[in-house]
């Protein structure tokens, strides 16, 4: 994969991530990875699906390896080889940085797209200056306690 995708390739990126319809200007097939979960891929694939039909385009999702590490030697290889059948990647908050000699820029084709999507977020997709991932889904932990059992040994409720 050339280290800049081809703008119609990245315009079709942009409108999965955020499903706007336009006008098929061109017809292309694009090639996703994502979902390492039998839900989540099949979300993916049905949402991409959608899309495509209704913009005249066709694609091809691809389920994610479910082992992480697994999953990032796989695309090291793939793109490293620049893989022409790789077109957009589901990657882990902490990649951007791993595999960004090998992702567009995204900045220049957002157009306001990356409005209501928190800085640091988009930050954190950011290397070099260059926009080079988008925040697809957010996933928090959080963190329960059991009130009774900081009663009894005498810790106080967390504030913060």
């Amino acid at each position: 994969m050339p280290s800049q995708l081809p703008r119609h390739l990245l315009v079709l990126l942009l409108l999965l991530t955020w499903g706007a319809p336009v006008p098929p200007v061109f017809s292309a097939t694009l090639t996703l990875i994502c979902g390492d979960s039998p839900r989540i891929h099949g979300f993916c694939k049905q949402e991409a699906e959608s899309w495509a039909k209704a913009n005249g385009h066709s694609v091809r999702v691809a389920a994610a390896p479910s082992d992480v590490n697994g999953r990032l030697e796989v695309y090291e290889q793939l793109l490293g080889v620049q893989d022409p059948g790789l077109d957009v990647l589901e990657i882990d908050v902490t990649w951007p940085g791993v595999l960004d000699e090998h992702l567009v820029d995204l900045s220049p084709s957002l157009e306001g797209a990356d409005q209501g999507i928190a800085q640091t977020l988009l930050d954190n997709n950011r290397v070099g200056g260059r926009l080079v991932a988008l925040p697809w889904f957010l996933d928090f932990g959080l963190l329960f306690y059991r009130k009774d059992l900081l009663d009894a040994a005498g810790i106080p409720v967390p504030e913060d």
